[in-house]
């Protein structure tokens, strides 16, 4: 799974670009990279593109992860998802972390998204 972490100073956020297939071990890496950066900088805004995501982890997975973002990770941050072909899954994730207390929300569009977050109206770095 290649991904691209980013911080944005000049907005106080935190991107995050991700492609390809997702295992559940990568994902705890890659949220885990996401925490601590957060931490680091203390930013509370991340936009997370998913649009480039081929496969996710099944669906027992997908509970844990929405599970962790909330009791581990994100709490108290503002997460906007840009979903992709498999968004009908990161729906489920979505609803466990809600369920959670998280202050997640997944998008169709980035410019929705980035409307959510209260970001400019501009693209995510390619």
């Amino acid at each position: 799974m290649p991904y691209a972490i980013t911080v944005d100073r000049e907005e106080d956020y935190i991107g995050v670009q991700v492609f390809g297939r997702l295992s559940l071990e990568e994902v705890n890496e890659l949220m885990a990279k996401t925490s601590d950066i957060r931490q680091n900088h203390g930013l509370d805004r991340i936009l997370s593109d998913h649009r480039g995501v081929t496969d996710l982890p099944g669906i027992a997975d997908l509970y844990k992860l929405g599970k962790s973002l909330a009791e581990e990770l994100f709490h108290g941050a503002k997460l906007a998802v840009i979903g992709g072909a498999l968004q009908n899954d990161e729906e489920f994730a979505e609803d466990v972390a809600v369920n959670r207390g998280v202050d997640v929300r997944l998008f169709h569009e980035e410019q929705a998204a980035r409307e959510w977050l209260g970001l400019e109206d501009k693209k995510l770095p390619s």
